[in-house]
Order: structure tokens, then C-alpha cells, then sequence
């Protein structure tokens, strides 16, 4: 499907830019050969491979496809235990990585694809997948214990071409920003714009000014953006918001930029008015890895700002509990789970209206995070690390929709120093992902209180009241956002 689409795009037309080499659609369709013989040579069955953005992580994505090989994208931002459980969970035949990374050395051999290596593993048996599962994505986990979310071509094939159509862009040049191991990335940032017979600007974590996750060379972003001269980008808020302050700096936006998609988590309107303003195409979209991505999207002004636009042609959805419920493409189920196999439904957990068709998101139906990166925290989770220290009687993480974490902190011993604070605040970040680290907080020293209604019966902390009663100490940590009162739920 998705092979024989990009295929199927004129021979001679570029598929991919680097800041070194255009690549022809015929010479991608030719690397995507090589690497699929090689693969059904070796009889491959599981393929899971760790690297930045590079043309050869789409050569290996889509010869994985033509093959039937189960491909795993590991995303670089995982902390190393995570990469273990995700190893563990799903028993790939080999892993493939760049040249010289460091650990699993024993059996490296060079791949088939120069600058890269891989390592077989040795299996008593392949993990058992829903029939039909060509990827698995893995969230960030809510728990620290990524799901694998489980997705055949045809749920990838169904996004990719209802993008396509949405967007409507003919040969778009998109600029890939997000990491390829990012569903959202992988389908509307690899495939849309190729099945739409447009190229990829492919460029290192270096180029493009990260460090991992973070950005640590703003000029370089911004000048590779400029340089690529694109049609269309895939944001995060967070990176929005580092445009927008690239702008007010003296970045000028480039006039060649026509449709900016932003998503991962809810923006403010606020937010949207201001990148309008100063001549970002920016509209909002909605989706989740349990539909293959995309669910919704704006493409034009028929929206509001603030909502995540309409649905895509190969979805419908119903609001059943209070709920958004998606049917039309569900995943197949999450690996090592067999009672979730094959569903017809999904319930997003999300609180929704629909305003003339335009989908609006209200809020989370639980207490789960989902920051400004679009990454999913479990606020108990990151409490837990910090309560087993036994330096703190209380801690109550927030930062739902923001760059960062958060977290009030009510000390187990009076006397315990705000150098020991920030020393153990440290000491435990170091033992979690760079995502669910928390960067700033807040230290009461008077326990919560039952009474007060900031505790339930049990102890658990009631977080809208606490919201209440600190909300303002909490959103001074955030100095870049002036949020009013009645926003506090969104914390």
C-alpha cells in the first residue's frame, strides 16, 4: 500500500533532501530493494532499529513493510531500562543501530546500509503479535513501562492518505522535525508527503540544532529551517513557542512555509493568535497512537483556532461517557496483551464537544500528564521515585500541557535544607527519562491536610484542591505562560 504508493511518484522527482545529497524516488525505491532482499535473504521476522532521522531509517521502515517484517522504531529520547523492557518485550531477530553506540557490543557486524551495524538476539520464541501487526509504536508509558501499541499497514496507509487529501498540498517539501521514532513524524512527516509526490528534508539531531530531546543550538535550527526553504513542518507546542521566540529574536519566518501542523497535546488559543500574528500557517491537529496518529485536523479557517479541526475521512467518533470514542481505524491491540487484541473502538479518555463538526478538547478524563511534548506522564509514578527517598511526607507532581514538570514538595523532616531539597531533587531525577524529570517546585512546609479537603480518606492527594490552595505558587514556576485562575484544571 504504502510502498506501492510512493512507487508509484515519477523516478526522477527527488523523495529526499540532506544538507550533503538529493536522493530520486528512484533511487529510494532501489535502497528500499536492497534492504528488503537482504531482510528475506536472513529471513527476518522482528526488526527493531535505534537511530536519529537519516534517509536510511525510511529505507529500512519501508523495506520492513514490503517484507512483513515487524518493525520497531526505538525512540531515542527512552531511558536505558526503558530500551531494555521494550527489547525484552518484544524479541526482536536483530537490532539495528549507527556505528559505534555503546552497549550490546558482543556480535556487532556491520548491516548491509554503510554506518550502520546490527546484532542478532537469541530467542527461545518471537513474542506473539495481533495477526497483522506490521509496527509497534511505543508510548512513553504513564508508568515508566512503554506500551506497545500494535498497528498494521492498513491503519498507517488510511492516515497517510486521508492527510494527504486534508492537506491538499501537491509535491509538498516537508522539513522533519520530529523524531522518525514519533508516530506523528513517521506517518504525516514520511509518508503523506511522499505519497503526495513531495520530498523530505532529512537532517542529523547536530544539523538541526538538538541534543536529544532538547535544543541546544537554537541559531542551528532555525538557520537549517531557513535553509531548507519548506512548504510544511510537524510541531509540538514547545517547539511553536521556540519559533515564536526565534521570531521575536529577529528569525524571519520563511515565506515558502504553507501549512504548520501542531499537535501532541492542547494549545491555547492564545498561543495560536500570536503565531497567526506574526505570519506562522500554524493549525492544530488531534490524534492518538491507538489510531495510527491523526485523527483530526484543521487545514483551513472553517475551525476555530482553538479546535483540533474536523475528522479525517477514515474515522468517525462518538462522545459515549463523557468521552471521545474513535472507530474506523483502530490499532490492533498492545503487544503482550491479548485481551486488548483486536478492538473495534477507541476510547481516547479525552473530554470533548464537537462545535459544527469541529472537534474540541476539553480536558483528560484522569490524571494522566501529557506535557508540552507531547510525551504521557503518570503523575503517581514520578511521585512514588520521589516519596522512596523518605525525605518527603507529600509530593504532587502537575505540568499537564507544559514544557516541564512541577511538583510541590512538603518535606518528611523539618529540618531538611533547601541544598538537601535541590541535592535529592536531583539525585532522582537522574533515575528517570528526561521527559519526567521534574525541573522546578514548590516546598511547603506544612503537611496536607485531610481536613483542609487535600487529601482523600487514604491519603491520596486531592489535586484540584491543592491546585486551589497553591495554584499561584505553582504557575509562577512557569514565567514564560500568564494563565488565569480558571485555568488551573489544565495544570
Amino acid at each position: 500500500m504504502i510502498v506501492d504508493a510512493i512507487s508509484a511518484q515519477p523516478s526522477e522527482q527527488i523523495a529526499i533532501e540532506t544538507p550533503y545529497q538529493k536522493i530520486s524516488y528512484r533511487q529510494l525505491v532501489g535502497e528500499v530493494d536492497r534492504v528488503y532482499q537482504w531482510l528475506k535473504t536472513r529471513d527476518v521476522k522482528v526488526l527493531a532499529l535505534q537511530s536519529e532521522n537519516t534517509p536510511e531509517w525510511i529505507y529500512i521502515d519501508l523495506a520492513c513493510q514490503k517484507a512483513n517484517v515487524i518493525f520497531i522504531p526505538l525512540p531515542t529520547f527512552f531511558a536505558s531500562g526503558q530500551l531494555t523492557h521494550i527489547l525484552d518485550l518484544v524479541k526482536p531477530d536483530i537490532v539495528v543501530r549507527p556505528q559505534g553506540l555503546s552497549g550490546m557490543d558482543n556480535g556487532v557486524v556491520p548491516f548491509l546500509l554503510p554506518l550502520y551495524e546490527y546484532y542478532q538476539l537469541d530467542q527461545t520464541r518471537l513474542s506473539d503479535f495481533p495477526k497483522g501487526t506490521s509496527k509497534v509504536t511505543f508510548t512513553s508509558g504513564s508508568t515508566g513501562q512503554p506500551k506497545g501499541v500494535c498497528l498494521s499497514i492498513a491503519n498507517q496507509f488510511a492516515v497517510a492518505k486521508a492527510l494527504v487529501e486534508r492537506i491538499g498540498i501537491k509535491t509538498p517539501k516537508h522539513f522533519c522535525l520530529l523524531s522518525f521514532s514519533t508516530l506523528l513524524e513517521n506517518i504525516a512527516g514520511i509518508y503523506a508527503p511522499l505519497m503526495a509526490g513531495g520530498s523530505l528534508f532529512v537532517a542529523s539531531d547536530v544539523y538541526r540544532g538538538f541534543d536529544g530531546a532538547t535544543i541546544h543550538s537554537p541559531n542551528l535550527l532555525v538557520n537549517a529551517i531557513t535553509g531548507a526553504s519548506p512548504h510544511t513542518m510537524i510541531l509540538v507546542p514547545e517547539l511553536l513557542q521556540f519559533l515564536l521566540h526565534a521570531n521575536a529574536g529577529g528569525w524571519e519566518i520563511p515565506v515558502s512555509l504553507l501549512f504548520m501542523a501542531v499537535g501532541g497535546s492542547r494549545v491555547s488559543s492564545a498561543l495560536m493568535s500570536q503565531a497567526r500574528a506574526v505570519g506562522l500557517p500554524i493549525y492544530q491537529g488531534y490524534g492518538l497512537s491507538e489510531c495510527a496518529s491523526v485523527v483530526s485536523l484543521c487545514a483551513d479557517d472553517t475551525c476555530d483556532m482553538s479546535s483540533a479541526g474536523k475528522l479525517l475521512s477514515h474515522v468517525d467518533a462518538v462522545i459515549q461517557d463523557g468521552q471521545l470514542t474513535v472507530t474506523g481505524n483502530a490499532f490492533l491491540g498492545y503487544l503482550g496483551m491479548p485481551d486488548s487484541w483486536y478492538p473495534t473502538a477507541v476510547q481516547t479518555g479525552d473530554i470533548v464537544q464537537f462545535n459544527e463538526d469541529c472537534l474540541e478538547i476539553l480536558g483528560r478524563n484522569s490524571n494522566l500528564i501529557i506535557n508540552s511534548f507531547g510525551r504521557n506522564i503518570s503523575p503517581e509514578w514520578v511521585e512514588s521515585e520521589f516519596l522512596s527517598t523518605g525525605a518527603f511526607a507529600h509530593v504532587v507532581v502537575f505540568g499537564d500541557a507544559k514544557p516541564f514538570l512541577t511538583a510541590l514538595l512538603v518535606p518528611s523532616i523539618d529540618t531538611l535544607t533547601a541544598q538537601a531539597i535541590e541535592e535529592i531533587v536531583g539525585q532522582v531525577n537522574q533515575i528517570l527519562p528526561e521527559f519526567a524529570r521534574v525541573k522546578d517546585f514548590v516546598v511547603v512546609r506544612e503537611p496536607l491536610s485531610k481536613g483542609k479537603g487535600q487529601l482523600t480518606t487514604n491519603g491520596r492527594p486531592r489535586r484540584q484542591q491543592i491546585l486551589k490552595d497553591f495554584g499561584g505558587r505553582i504557575l509562577s514556576l512557569y514565567p514564560c505562560h500568564n494563565i488565569k485562575e480558571t485555568e488551573y484544571e489544565s495544570i
